[in-house]
């Protein structure tokens, strides 16, 4: 079961120093986290979030992902407490790295339960209820 945390600083370390938040599998050692997109690719054009996901702190796959978010009932403009926001994830593209012992659809479900706790209302405190959605 995945929990979302902020990353320990020995965290860092080990994966990515710029990474703020992960999802954690403490049973199976399993991380997630996605990996800051600087701001002159979002001035590009660039809208996508990548993702990783380690096991025992070595990186095993690595995923490009699009989401669409709709904000309800306060529109985009301002998440506020209660407010629901709908996180729908599709797969532009992945590789797996390393000699990763996982099949392709044991990184998909690693990636959908890691990304189900991945709300974003932790980055300004309000933790708006949140529903996620795949299309993969």
């Amino acid at each position: 079961m995945f929990e979302l945390i902020e990353m320990t600083e020995e965290m860092k370390k080990k994966l990515d120093p710029d990474a703020h938040l992960c999802a954690i599998d403490k049973i199976n050692n399993i991380i997630i986290w996605s990996e800051s997109v600087h701001w002159t690719e979002r001035e590009m054009g660039f809208y996508y979030e990548r993702f990783y996901i380690a096991k025992d702190y070595t990186k095993i796959a690595f995923f490009i992902l699009s989401c669409d978010k709709e904000y309800l009932p306060n529109g985009n403009e301002h998440i506020t407490p209660g407010d629901e926001v709908i996180y729908n994830w599709s797969i532009i593209s992945f590789e797996r790295l390393h000699a990763c012992a996982y099949q392709d659809d044991e990184l998909l479900e690693m990636l959908k339960d890691g990304l189900s706790v991945y709300g974003g209302g932790v980055y300004n405190k309000s933790h708006p209820n949140f529903a996620v959605t795949f299309n993969f």
